[in-house]
């Protein structure tokens, strides 16, 4: 007899990876041998990424999740946006046969990396000849949920990019560390 079909499956976007995820059904007597595992498209059709999630491969097999570039669910065949649900289904298949696909499931939305900040200005006010004090806006895109924080580099004309702060939650920063007269120093958030 076929395995049955898998629960509904589940996943998560981790940045710039989407990990798919289902539970194995009861096979019913014989191993699992593959899954398909189809993911919906743009046009509701579905369709596989065999590069990143074959089925068929035994580490897929043992381990029921495969992750995906976030970049091959937003570029064609796919042709995700923006807040769109990444959905799919999953179907186990033995030596029997194959089950009925599973439920539609997913969970997780195309979400994108940010836009980087625009409008870095110096806050002429809080600056002095060893410290720098700047602002800054948002970009255009929060890439599908709000920025939690940012991160300071500076430049002392080296063209070494050097990591300042981070985590820092408002749109201003004051230099924490002494500054010399006279040097050119470039920043970036």
């Amino acid at each position: 007899m076929a395995p049955d079909s898998p629960v509904t499956p589940s996943n998560i976007n981790a940045l710039e990876l989407v990990v798919f995820d289902w539970v194995a059904p009861l096979d019913n007597g014989l191993p699992i041998t593959s899954y398909t595992i189809m993911i919906r498209k743009a046009d509701n059709l579905f369709d596989e990424i065999l590069d990143y999630c074959n089925g068929a491969l035994a580490d897929i097999v043992a381990a029921t999740e495969c992750t995906i570039p976030l970049t091959s669910l937003t570029s064609a065949p796919f042709s995700l946006v923006l807040d769109d649900s990444i959905d799919f289904m999953v179907q186990a298949h033995n030596l029997y046969g194959s089950s009925e696909f599973s439920p539609l499931g997913g969970g997780a939305l195309i979400q994108l990396v940010p836009d980087a900040p625009i409008n870095l200005l110096d806050d002429a006010p809080n600056t002095s000849a060893t410290q720098i004090s700047f602002t800054w806006s948002d970009g255009v895109s929060d890439g599908g949920a709000a920025e939690i924080d940012y991160r300071i580099y500076f430049d002392q004309s080296t063209d070494t990019w050097i990591e300042l702060d981070t985590a820092i939650i408002d749109r201003s920063y004051t230099t924490t560390v002494s500054l010399t007269e006279g040097h050119t120093y470039s920043f970036k958030v």
